[in-house]
């Protein structure tokens, strides 16, 4: 993908950010228009592509980020482990891991 599409997809998700902020600040914005029109509208469209599903679709692309996510665990420690590095930085790398871990796991509220 070419940098000029890098920055316009990183500037499209800055604004929709942004926007969501600024949006989520008025308690009573949100009830009205969010949980009243918006929500049933998303649920309604939602229900009527995926109610006809005999399975969880969700399950299915929880599946699929977690087989993503080992693949590339796997890549990382190859890359690690592959180059001609000195230990210093094998155990930057390590420390990097490690500290995904832990953010992952505080995430879920649990450490093991």
């Amino acid at each position: 993908m070419k940098l000029q599409m890098k920055a316009r997809y990183a500037v499209i998700l800055s604004l929709l950010v942004i926007f969501i902020h600024l949006y989520s600040t008025n308690k009573t914005r949100v009830e009205t228009v969010y949980s009243t029109h918006i929500f049933n509208w998303l649920a309604g469209n939602l229900r009527s592509i995926f109610g006809r599903v005999p399975f969880s679709f969700g399950d299915i692309l929880y599946a699929l980020v977690i087989c993503w996510l080992i693949w590339v665990l796997i890549r990382f420690l190859k890359a690690i482990f592959r180059k001609k590095q000195g230990i210093s930085w094998r155990l930057l790398y390590m420390n990097v891991l490690l500290n995904v871990f832990i953010f992952c796991c505080s995430l879920t509220g649990s450490m093991f």
